[in-house]
């Protein structure tokens, strides 16, 4: 009786809860939040959090054959020995990859991480727009994607980019 109440506590109360980060809470919400906006780009932070990119093509329901036709040749024909694939993943409306705050905010986009990746001052400095927040169970922000707006970035900035010339 003992072990079984161990087993019970462990398995179904404290693994779905303390270990929800580690199981990739969040990835079919964050599916659900791409597919209500099919025309935007998501650029999906990779240095902090780690979604899968097959699990975001799995909820996303994308087609394999196009997933593979988007990746990589060389990585593919390497897949069980080269280990990590190298950044930036694309397919179709996505792509994962770390961001570049010197060009990807000049760039009509929506900007995916967690609160180490886009702090609350770069909101501020950059201009962003939140578009969604997704929380884990216990209450921390596993995702927040933000909209870039690069024309307001250009007006509002003290010093200007020369990405900001090529904007109409």
């Amino acid at each position: 009786c003992f072990s079984l109440r161990q087993l019970y506590n462990a398995y179904f109360l404290l693994l779905p809860i303390h270990r929800a980060k580690y199981w990739d809470y969040g990835v079919s919400q964050l599916a659900e939040e791409i597919s209500k906006r099919p025309s935007d780009h998501f650029l999906i932070d990779q240095s902090n959090i780690k979604p899968s990119y097959i699990t975001l093509a799995f909820f996303l329901r994308y087609p394999p054959q196009k997933v593979q036709g988007e990746l990589d040749p060389l990585a593919l024909s390497n897949y069980y020995y080269s280990g990590e694939l190298k950044l930036p993943i694309i397919f179709g409306n996505i792509e994962l990859s770390r961001i570049n705050w010197e060009q990807d905010v000049y760039q009509g986009q929506i900007i995916v991480g967690d609160n180490l990746a886009i702090s609350s001052s770069q909101v501020q400095e950059h201009r962003l727009e939140p578009v969604f927040v997704i929380k884990d169970i216990l209450g921390e922000v596993r995702f927040q994607g933000y909209k870039t707006q690069p024309k307001l970035k250009c007006s509002t900035s003290k010093i200007k980019s020369s990405l900001c010339y090529g904007l109409k």
